[in-house]
């Protein structure tokens, strides 16, 4: 049976994508950003995944949910941009989205000026479609390019569109559109389906907002040439995979998280941690050139003294050297914090794992000098040194069997030097209605690589977080 409303649907979401396009662009161009790449591959995957999200719940999908949620009361908004995206995520539109597969936007910076186009390689004639209907209303025809009919979307100033073949593209000037138009599909590695995301720092001028400032300025100091990041939802879980390809990667053996460092909290952790040291000078001098230079942004620390000196003046007022006792034989650090029932911390530990016995007497040493004085507790056993809050915690965590490697192994990132896991739900400040006490942890784990380093970062309580929304604002 035909759907009489099919084409419709398709002409309203090309509208709408090159609505948004051009007035997104516009507002990008009043802020300078930093080279960036975004790629959609297989979208309709994605929608279908963010259905999924849905299954067992008052609403089929968002469309759904949002009407319910309008209907309880009409006075309600989210704003009509924002529910007009909305209410086309649907299962009907699976089918009609994959034309954007392949499409690309492309952001480009250059001497405090940002270039933008966009590239859609796979049209089958909706969105060329969507161009003549679009200039009727605010905007108008423009000279051909190359053989191609050109339009202007919207005001004198907005961006313009053409269409070759199967290609469409989006672009702030005639120059970059002609760029747009003839641009070819990448090599990616294949994956199933996700927003494939590139940035170049080193296209990443000193103008950028102050938000984002630290980090492309800790990024600089880390050498990094490029970063491949791939964001994708499936199962249910949301799963952002980073490559960092470096300058100067790590020479030699990188430091890896031994499984007996993860810690077994006495309560509900809120957040926790591993993290393998590299106690070479050259990767102490990294760390430390980092935190300096993004410490520095700030106008009124632009002249402060380095944060290597500033530690080992403050560890030398209580008779500690952090140069002999402490970095040389440190192998790595743990620490978690947990919470009560109400959500309030309750309990923080601290764990220096150190290289052998001497290593950690000197360790050993070092803490009791810098928690003199303070309230809490100093323990060790073997080469770990543990400092916390609560003696009743530390004991149970030195005398524990650490043989789990907890929720790290639903990753399969391996080695591993690095590992956080937070809980949102355990949080002060956050609702229960929204994010339960026990659910799912925010987890990331990283390593090293030939090239630089690897990231993943992931969330399974997706779907819980969805449920628990609805169940809120249009009941269960």
């Amino acid at each position: 049976m035909i759907d009489p409303l099919c084409g419709f649907r398709r002409l309203s979401v090309a509208c709408l994508l090159l609505v948004a396009l051009g007035v997104g662009a516009r507002a990008l161009c009043d802020e300078p950003s930093p080279a960036l790449e975004v790629r959609l591959i297989k979208p309709e995957q994605q929608l279908a995944e963010i259905l999924k999200l849905f299954e067992g719940t008052k609403a089929a999908s968002p469309a759904e949910a949002l009407s319910l949620w309008k209907r309880a009361d009409p006075t309600q908004t989210l704003g009509k941009p924002l529910e007009a995206v909305i209410a086309l995520v649907n299962p009907k539109m699976i089918a009609e989205i994959r034309n954007l597969d392949d499409a690309t936007l492309r952001l480009n910076l250059k001497a405090g000026k940002l270039d933008w186009w966009v590239a859609i390689p796979h049209d089958d004639g909706t969105l060329a479609a969507a161009g003549p209907a679009l200039a009727l209303t605010d905007g108008g025809p423009e000279p051909m390019l190359d053989g191609a009919s050109v339009y202007r979307l919207g005001s004198a100033v907005g961006p313009l569109m053409a269409q070759k073949g199967s290609m469409v593209a989006v672009a702030m000037d005639r120059d970059l559109l002609a760029r747009g138009l003839n641009a070819r599909p990448r090599n990616h590695t294949p994956v199933e389906s996700g927003w494939a995301i590139q940035i170049n720092p080193s296209a990443i001028g000193p103008d950028v907002p102050a938000n984002i400032k630290p980090w492309t300025e800790g990024l600089k100091a880390f050498n990094a040439t490029s970063i491949e990041a791939l964001m994708t939802l499936k199962g249910g879980g949301l799963e952002l995979n980073v490559k960092t390809t470096l300058a100067r990667p790590p020479i030699g053996p990188r430091p890896v998280i031994d499984p007996s460092w993860f810690i077994l909290p006495n309560g509900q952790p809120m957040a926790e941690f591993e993290l393998a040291i590299d106690s070479t000078p050259e990767g102490r001098d990294r760390v430390f050139e980092v935190i300096d230079r993004v410490e520095r942004l700030r106008p009124d620390r632009a002249n402060i003294a380095p944060a290597r000196v500033r530690l080992t003046l403050l560890a030398a007022a209580r008779g500690a050297n952090l140069e002999t006792d402490l970095w040389p034989g440190l192998r790595g650090i743990s620490g978690t914090i947990t919470a009560d029932e109400g959500r309030t911390p309750n309990q923080g530990m601290i764990l220096l794992h150190f290289k052998d016995k001497a290593a950690a007497d000197r360790g050993e040493q070092l803490v009791n000098k810098l928690g003199k004085g303070l309230k809490v507790t100093v323990d060790r056993k073997a080469t770990t040194v543990g400092i916390a809050t609560s003696p009743q915690s530390l004991s149970v965590a030195l005398a524990a069997d650490f043989s789990r490697r907890g929720p790290v192994m639903k990753l399969g990132l391996d080695p591993i030097e690095r590992y956080v896991a937070v809980w949102p739900g355990r949080w002060p400040g956050l609702e229960d209605e929204v994010l339960a006490h026990d659910g799912s942890p925010i987890l990331w784990i990283g390593n090293s690589s030939a090239t630089g380093l690897r990231d993943q970062i992931r969330f399974d309580g997706s779907q819980e977080l969805i449920q628990r929304m609805l169940a809120r604002s249009i009941g269960k």
